[in-house]
């Protein structure tokens, strides 16, 4: 089962001089290239690596909503849940194996004792 983290945002110093040139009044396509990015979509992409969202009605990278802890629990759960109904399905491969394994541990015995003389 794959666990689901909940990330917080991460500051670091660049993402602080980011924010701060935002707060200055300056344009995303002039800090990105002030920084050395190729594009806008490589600052938004390390952005949103570090937890972060553009908000385009402030025209700020802002927090995005972590999600608490209940919500991730809840997607566990169904991720726990979808797991087992997949391998309750009659065609799934656990089912098939144990199917082999005790049509086996029946067949087996019925062949040893025809064997032995």
């Amino acid at each position: 089962m794959a666990l689901v983290e909940c990330k917080e945002p991460v500051f670091d110093r660049q993402v602080d001089e980011i924010l701060g040139l935002l707060e200055e009044g300056i344009e995303r396509s002039e800090i990105a290239e002030k920084l050395g990015y190729k594009n806008p979509m490589s600052l938004d992409n390390y952005m949103r690596r570090r937890n972060f969202s553009w908000d385009s009605r402030q025209k700020m990278f802002v927090l995005r909503p972590s999600a608490t802890r209940q919500s991730c629990i809840a997607i566990s759960c169904r991720c726990m849940v979808h797991r087992r109904r997949r391998l309750s399905s009659p065609n799934s491969r656990r089912t098939v194996r144990t199917r082999r394994k005790s049509r086996d541990k029946q067949v087996l015995p019925a062949i040893r004792s025809s064997l032995v003389i």
